[in-house]
């Protein structure tokens, strides 16, 4: 320390304005003693300073001292009378000491020197508080003047009125006491004393508690009020003949309310000896008096100093328990007692024999109480509270859950008064159980009945409810969480603007409560920043979350977990922003989280896992190598505090395996790859922990394997056959979306993996089962699941509640580490493995969940071959032929990337966007024609350039391997049509946006190098569902024509000619039926769908690119002027067994989603799946005269030998197409034309 010297600073430099700043810092940590100090130092500096009795007197507020607060709001005004805060300071103080005329007064005057939301706000509440107030007072006199004329049943009555009109001070519920002193009734004077003692303590003491929570006071209550109750229950228990317990009560009474009498009282009591003992008892006296006694001996004893006496108070309650007989009238109430002091320790310390024995406590209580006794209702109440949070604690499959949601609806059940403030408790109790058992069971009837039952509990809430605020915050949760599963816009908005309501009356509750329900607000707007990404809503986020944070010691139990919280927020604002100080800032407060928590800590692998993500994503960001390293090592650390078999313990594994790939990725040291490798593998080979995770995890190992030396085969492997556990669960369309993209990747990836092994027959069998999990989750079409709820509903039941459990635990998980939780995991697991073995025992099930072989998708070949194209960092085309059971065909697409085909797509929609088809947000642009527009003349040798590439990266290659074999006819007499070769393309990726069928090179009349010169094309998104496309059809070809001309806004020209050049190649041919204008209304279109097989669509078609499932028809409308949709899920759900043919003579009706490409899910597609065997569509709007033209062609060979023939319509498009080409048609005319299914 030699030549250092220590700068000390003189206090009193300190600018004023530091001085104010210190103290606005200290009440944000909520040391509001600290604050005041440093306010009146800004004072002393500067007496005439308005802000600085502004804050000292806002903070004197919160502490309840609230004539000092006065005094300074007074003095802010002298100081600065035209400063409309100062008004309001002093106004507050008034409401708090109920001087509501002058509070009144004194906003209206802060009103004259400018508008003030919150003088506004004040203004009503101070109204509204004095009209209560005067109702009580106007109670209370009565009750006393009928008190002094021993009215006691109309006293009684009186009181009781005031207390419920005016809940804050406890003198209107201590007249019930005086009531009873004066009947002589000593016993329910005491207890009656000893309530009112309970809940006026913490308002009057100010004392910090075992954590250094100062609490704020909810109550008025003066410390003669108090002194009061202690008296009166002293001298009462004094009329008992228990003096030494009366002394305890009385001396205490004294030191709050120096009263003459009272230490009169207290004298005569220390000149005689106090024989009685408080913990034994009398010899001469019955033990359920004793009882008694001691019950209220545990409350003095927590009033007295509750954070370390509760183990105390617990114990003589329990003492009192045992000394009452179970046919004493008090026994349930002394057990509900003894429960809610176990609830409360628990809360505290978070031991589970505390639960345990709550609950077991209460079902006592419970059998105790008839079912006509005006308290079971409450006492059901409470048990159910206990079961809910053992279920939260300890997740025992679902029979906490269902335990609490029984106990619920029968709490509920017999409150029989609907304003009853009873009913309104029980009915939030209720919301929070179906919350519960929603997040178990995956149910949207429970999340439903939740927010009903929290709806119904805040209607019947009175508005100056103390408790309305609460009930409010768990609406706004219930909202939110299910917002999260449906992502109903409505939701969130109303989750948010609930908790903003509820948060407003929260003025007087305990910062406790304070930050818990910042916390949830914080949570709803995150949420909603996560959905919508506005940057308002994460700002809303950040910000609720360092209040949370702001308003607790770094003591409080929960500090850990909302420093976390806004980690974890300020990550997403940074992701939003990249803004430096926003990550840096999320690595502090993840740090500071893990500083409060020992290593046995339940949630110290969360926090650390959450530490580590904001570690690696500033490494990511920043480039910072010891980032990255501390990042391991906080994983490394996470998962050794995780035993092996624990459900959370794939999560850890994943995180830290992604932190060494990280590393890897960047230094390229093999022995991270190695490392990351080997972790994936354990957290995929794990027997515990959600299917999801696991599956990631095997991806991950099948992506790097081959970085580590090793074959990739086995991780995608094992990522395959998890996928049937993860793909069937039910999901909401958003989270549908994003699941099907992230394992669509992984599927092209894991076939990119099996062609590089040459194991082409698996590849094939991976992309079908990618395939199925499109089709079956975007249209929701029947699962496994659901085929097995027609045959054993019980047992499919009985299957998706364990999938569910599996799938949620870990999440819950994380507040626990025991042996219990484990053991729970292991439980479910072997439930759902012998829920599937008994499955599979049914005949008919055999195959339940397995994906399908090779093999089996031959049959898709029996009439031409199938080209199978994966799209991934390289390409392959795997050709399926009806002789090659035992692998396809391969042919390499060299030259052809992941790359290329979207730099194809690309061109081919700026080609559009140009030609004025399309719009740049990829929807239909103008009005036309299925969407009629004007035209623009197209460029054709952009096109012929498209086609070519098509051309010679994709049809040649496959083509000239495949034409020479099919030269073989006798070998494949099936796969011609009217002697030319038919196949079909089954594309992958953005190459399934790009017309395959008229791939070619245009700048030459050589034939034989556009792919229609050697085969007619035909389209299949699976080769599935190109199986199921040729079952065989019910009854003969009957037609429906369906037409359409749109609205006078957006018509669509030509309909008539379409329908009348169709009706003239049908007659006397085939049978037909024709709707059209007003008769084309969904009801009827979808009554003929069911009666006649082939149908003919000229209309308006609408793609919905955000959930393809709502992708519609537009027809007419019966009751307003806008056009009636027959959506795509509507098409799909409806039994079409006579369904062959379809031609959608609408725009883009085979379009798929650009966002998601490998949703070949649109209108075309769907019409496959809901059992159209062959379908025509079209890839982009047509032209008006192209519609008639194509339609005309067509027919004439579907009908042309006399009879209808569906399965001659791909050739039956060929001809058409060919003809528009010779009629000198642009590309954009006949290109868009396709042929789907058989």
């Amino acid at each position: 320390m030699s030549g250092e010297t220590i700068q000390v600073v003189n206090p009193s430099a300190e600018p004023m304005s530091s001085f104010i700043e210190q103290g606005d810092s200290a009440n944000q940590r909520f040391d509001h003693d600290l604050a005041i100090s440093l306010y009146t130092r800004a004072i002393e500096l500067n007496s005439d300073d308005a802000v600085a009795y502004s804050h000292r007197g806002a903070t004197y507020g919160k502490v309840g001292r609230h004539r000092e607060a006065l005094e300074d709001g007074e003095k802010a005004i002298r100081a600065n009378d035209t400063w409309n805060e100062a008004y309001y300071r002093k106004a507050v103080a008034l409401h708090a000491l109920n001087r509501f005329d002058e509070a009144l007064s004194t906003f209206e005057e802060g009103l004259t020197h400018g508008d003030h939301a919150a003088i506004r706000e004040g203004l009503r509440e101070v109204r509204r508080d004095k009209e209560l107030f005067e109702r009580a007072e106007s109670d209370y006199a009565l009750g006393c003047d009928y008190l002094r004329s021993k009215k006691f049943e109309d006293a009684e009555q009186a009181f009781r009125r005031a207390w419920e009109v005016w809940p804050m001070d406890l003198k209107y519920f201590l007249g019930l006491a005086d009531v009873y002193w004066e009947k002589g009734n000593w016993d329910q004077c005491i207890n009656t004393c000893c309530d009112a003692i309970y809940m006026g303590y913490q308002d009057v003491r100010h004392i910090e508690d075992k954590h250094g929570v100062r609490t704020e006071p909810a109550l008025n209550v003066e410390q003669y009020v108090i002194g009061h109750a202690l008296g009166l229950a002293g001298k009462a228990y004094l009329k008992r003949g228990y003096r030494l317990t009366a002394s305890l009560f009385l001396n205490e009474s004294f030191r709050k309310k120096p009263d003459t009498a009272i230490n009169e009282v207290i004298q005569s009591l220390s000149n005689s000896p106090l024989i009685d003992e408080p913990l034994q008892p009398e010899h001469n006296g019955p033990t359920t008096n004793f009882g008694m006694r001691l019950f209220n001996l545990s409350q003095l004893y927590h009033i007295l100093n509750p954070t370390i006496n509760i183990h105390k108070a617990i114990q003589i309650k329990r003492d009192a328990v045992a000394l009452t007989d179970d046919g004493h009238s008090h026994k349930p109430a002394r057990l509900n007692t003894l429960t809610n002091s176990l609830i409360r320790r628990y809360e505290l310390y978070g031991d589970i024999a505390d639960i345990d024995e709550a609950i077991f406590t209460q079902e006592r209580a419970a059998r105790l109480t008839a079912d006509d006794d005006y308290h079971k209702a409450g006492c059901l109440y409470v048990l159910g509270n206990a079961y809910r949070l053992r279920f939260r604690r300890l997740l025992r499959g679902v029979a906490d859950i269902e335990r609490a949601v029984d106990l619920g609806e029968r709490s509920v059940a017999l409150s029989t008064r609907s304003d009853d403030a009873e009913k309104a408790m029980f009915l939030d109790a209720l919301g929070d159980s179906r919350r519960g058992r929603f997040e178990c069971s995956g149910s949207l009837s429970d999340i439903d009945a939740a927010i009903n039952a929290h709806e119904l509990s805040v209607q019947i809430t009175p508005s100056d409810s103390m408790h309305l605020a609460h009930r409010l915050m768990n609406l706004g949760t219930s909202l939110q969480i299910r917002f999260s599963h449906l992502h109903e816009n409505q939701d969130i908005d109303r989750a948010i603007s609930v908790q903003q309501e509820g948060f407003k009356l929260l003025e007087r509750s305990s910062v406790q409560d304070k930050a818990s329900q910042l916390n949830n607000l914080a949570n709803s707007f995150q949420s909603r920043f996560e959905r919508f990404k506005t940057a308002s809503d994460i700002s809303s986020a950040v910000t609720h979350h360092e209040s949370a944070v702001a308003l607790i010691p770094d003591s409080h139990p929960n500090k850990h977990l909302y420093l976390s919280s806004l980690g974890n927020s300020l990550l997403l604002r940074f992701d939003y922003s990249s803004e430096r100080a926003d990550i840096d800032k999320a690595v502090e407060v993840q740090r500071h989280a893990l500083s409060l928590m020992p290593d046995d800590h339940a949630t110290k692998t969360s926090c650390l896992n959450n530490l580590a993500i904001a570690l690696l994503r500033r490494y990511s960001g920043y480039n910072r190598p010891e980032d990255i390293d501390e990042s391991i090592q906080a994983l490394e650390k996470a998962v050794s505090l995780i035993p092996t078999n624990h459900p959370n313990r794939p999560s850890n594994l994943f995180n830290l395996a992604g932190a060494f790939r990280a590393r890897f990725d960047k230094f390229q040291h093999v022995e991270d790859i190695k490392r990351a490798v080997a972790i994936f593998t354990e957290a995929a080979q794990s027997p515990t922990g959600p299917p999801s995770i696991r599956f990631d995890a095997a991806a991950q190992w099948g992506i790097y394997a081959g970085n580590a030396g090793l074959s990739p085969l086995d991780g995608f492997r094992c990522a395959l056959d998890l996928l049937p556990r993860v793909a069937w669960m039910g999901m909401s369309v958003f989270d549908q979306r994003v699941e099907i993209y992230r394992t669509g990747s992984i599927v092209h990836a894991a076939a990119e993996a099996a062609i590089e092994a040459g194991e082409y027959a698996t590849a094939v069998e991976w992309l079908e089962q990618g395939r199925l999990l499109v089709w079956s989750h975007t249209l929701q079409l029947r699962s496994p699941v659901d085929e097995l709820r027609d045959k054993h509903p019980e047992l499919a039941k009985r299957l998706v509640q364990v999938s569910k459990a599996l799938e949620l635990a870990s999440a819950r998980d994380e507040k626990t580490a025991d042996e219990s939780a484990i053991r729970n995991h292991h439980d479910l697991t072997h439930q759902w493995e012998a829920l599937v073995d008994e499955v599979r025992d049914h005949a008919e099930f055999k195959n339940f969940l397995r994906p399908k072989r090779f093999a089996e998708f031959v049959t898709a070949a029996s009439s031409g071959p199938v080209i199978v194209i994966n799209v991934a960092r390289r390409c392959d085309a795997l050709i399926v032929m009806h002789d090659t059971t035992d692998k396809p065909l391969h042919v390499p697409l060299t030259g052809l990337t992941n790359e290329r085909v979207a730099s194809l797509e690309r061109s081919m929609r700026n080609l559009l966007v140009g030609a004025g088809i399309q719009s740049a947000a990829i929807g239909p642009v103008g009005a036309t024609r299925r969407i009629g527009f004007a035209w623009s003349d197209s460029p054709d040798f952009r096109f012929q350039t498209l086609l070519a590439e098509l051309w010679n990266l994709v049809a040649k290659p496959v083509l000239d391997r495949l034409i020479p074999l099919l030269r073989h006819r006798r070998r494949f007499p099936r796969y011609f049509l009217r002697d030319t070769p038919r196949v079909w393309w089954c594309a992958t990726g953005a190459l399934s946006l790009l017309p395959l069928h008229a791939a070619g090179l245009y700048d030459t009349k050589t034939t034989g190098n556009k792919v229609f010169d050697l085969v007619i094309s035909s389209y299949t998104p699976s080769l599935a569902a190109l199986i199921n496309a040729r079952r065989p059809r019910q009854g003969t070809a009957k037609v429906l024509l369906v037409a359409h001309s749109g609205t006078a806004s957006n018509p669509i020209p030509k309909t008539e000619e379409e329908l009348k050049v169709i009706m003239k190649r049908l007659r006397k041919k085939v049978p037909y039926f024709i709707l059209k204008g007003s008769s084309a209304t969904v009801q009827n279109v979808t009554q003929g769908m069911e009666q006649y097989g082939w149908i003919h669509l000229a209309c308006h078609g609408e793609q919905d690119y955000q959930d393809p499932a709502k992708s519609a028809l537009l027809l007419e409308s019966t009751d307003s002027s806008d056009l009636n949709r027959l959506e795509l899920s509507q098409i799909v759900s409806k039994p079409l067994p006579l369904a062959s043919f379809a031609f959608l003579s609408a725009c883009r009706t085979a379009a798929g989603d650009l966002g998601l490409p490998d949703e070949s899910v649109h209108l075309a597609a769907g019409m496959l799946l809901a059992g159209y065997s062959s379908v025509i569509a079209t890839l982009w709007a047509i032209k008006d005269n192209d519609a008639p033209f194509v339609a005309d062609k067509v027919y004439s060979k579907l009908v042309g030998r006399g009879h209808p023939e569906y399965s001659q319509a791909a050739f039956a498009l060929h001809h058409a197409t060919k003809k528009l080409r010779e009629s000198g048609a642009p590309f954009l005319s006949w290109v868009p034309f396709i042929h789907i299914g058989g």
